[in-house]
This record gives C-alpha cells, sequence and structure tokens, in this order.
C-alpha cells in the first residue's frame, strides 16, 4: 500500500506543473545568452522547461495514472529504467545490460515492449539514438527502491482498481458499499480478495451486524409475544 500511496504522491499535478513553468520562464526572462542556440544547447533550465511541457501535455491523458501503473507493473521496463537513471544508453547497450540479467530479447523487442510504454508515460526519452530517463522518471524509480516487489504484487495490463482502492483507504476503512462506489461494482469482490491474498488489506473477522428473514412458516400458527410480533412486522 505503501508504495501505491508513495507512487501517487509522486505524480505531480497539472497545476504544479504550470507552477513550476511559470517559475522557470520568469528565470529565462532574466538570462541573456549571446545565441539562442547557446540556450538550447547548454541551458538546463530550458532543458526542464522543454521536459515539464512534455510531462504536462502526458498527463492530460485522462488515462495516465493508470498506463503509468501498468508500465511500471513490469520488472523489466523497472530494470531498464534503473539503467538509463544512470546515464544514456543506446538499445544494444541496453540489450547487453539485459542479457547479463539473464534476459534474452531482440533490439525490436526491447523498443516496442519496454522503451516506447517508457516514453509514453514521460518516464524516459530519447536524443540520437540513446534513452535516458527523465527526472519524473528518476523520481519514481528512486521511489520504487524501498519496494522492490511493487512489478509482482498486483497484476499488469489492468483498470488498476485494486491501486484505486488503496489509494482510497489511505484515508481510512471503507464499507464495502462505500468500496462499490470507487471502483467497478463487478469487481469489487474480487479486487478486495486478491489485495486481502496479498496482505495488502485487512478485513474484520467478525461482522458487526446479522441479516434475519422471514420463513415460510405461518405466523398466524406461532404463539407471539407483544414484542415479538413487532420484531417480526419490521422483518423484510
Amino acid at each position: 500500500m505503501r508504495a501505491v500511496a508513495a507512487i501517487s504522491r509522486g505524480i505531480t499535478k497539472n497545476g504544479d506543473l504550470a507552477d513550476m513553468l511559470h517559475t522557470l520562464d520568469a528565470e529565462c526572462r532574466k538570462c541573456a545568452p549571446l545565441s539562442p542556440l547557446k540556450c538550447i544547447t547548454r541551458c538546463n533550465i530550458w532543458k526542464l522547461k522543454n521536459e515539464l511541457r512534455r510531462l504536462r501535455e502526458t498527463m492530460n491523458n485522462p488515462n495516465f495514472t493508470k498506463d503509468l501503473f501498468n508500465v511500471l507493473k513490469n520488472e523489466t521496463r523497472v530494470q531498464i529504467l534503473n539503467s538509463i537513471v544512470k546515464g544514456r544508453y543506446s538499445v544494444n547497450q541496453l540489450q547487453q545490460e539485459l542479457k547479463k540479467a539473464g534476459h534474452m530479447h531482440s533490439q525490436n523487442t526491447i523498443n516496442q515492449e519496454y522503451l516506447s510504454p517508457l516514453i509514453q508515460v514521460g518516464l524516459a526519452t530519447e536524443a540520437k539514438d540513446e534513452y535516458y530517463a527523465t527526472i519524473f522518471g528518476g523520481r519514481l524509480i528512486d521511489m520504487l527502491k524501498d519496494f522492490p516487489d511493487f512489478a509482482n504484487v498486483l497484476p499488469a495490463h489492468s483498470e488498476c482498481y485494486e491501486e484505486t482502492l488503496l489509494h482510497a483507504l489511505l484515508t481510512g476503512p471503507k464499507t464495502f458499499q462505500e468500496v462499490e462506489t470507487l471502483i467497478s461494482p463487478k469487481a469489487a469482490s474480487r479486487v478486495l480478495k486478491r489485495l486481502k491474498t496479498s496482505d495488502l488489506i485487512k478485513t474484520p473477522e467478525e461482522k458487526d451486524y446479522v441479516f434475519f428473514f422471514k420463513s415460510k412458516r405461518d405466523p398466524k400458527k406461532e404463539t407471539l409475544a407483544q414484542t415479538e410480533k413487532k420484531v417480526y412486522e419490521g422483518i423484510p
């Protein structure tokens, strides 16, 4: 649960990005480069501004959070991200790194199955056929160091109901009816069972309520006290 919370907090809101871009623009206005080329090639503030603008556009996707979690729930992608956080790698170099870990993948597979998803959610970028982590990617991979099993705990290629529910439970316990308002009612029981099996949530062993239903027996044939009759009539 802490991993989901950490990543959720690490996903910067678009409003925060707008404030950061405004601050960086103010810094740029104070600068007087000798030429635009120097600004583009040497200025770290210019590079950061462009990275944040791309991330802001990426986060406009309504499915961004779900896509991000699904990308991270893959050990090979996380391994690649761990590598490119340290520096720039070509696909060939990444292929060799994966071989050392016992993963045999073609360069085409590395591109399509691992690098492309990382780029699509703003965790990595490419320049001159070399790949490296964005600031956002570096921030998230740093968070994941405390949760080495994150990629294997929850199902990949999912609607992320588990993550949605875990995030909601951080504010306090929820009844089953409340859970059904947070995620698809059809999936609620399955999601709760999966989270309980993974030891990510706890449910009370004893219920604080009992359901009563009327039987087929005719109450007119029974001898009931006045109070018992009132209780019986109150049962649906």
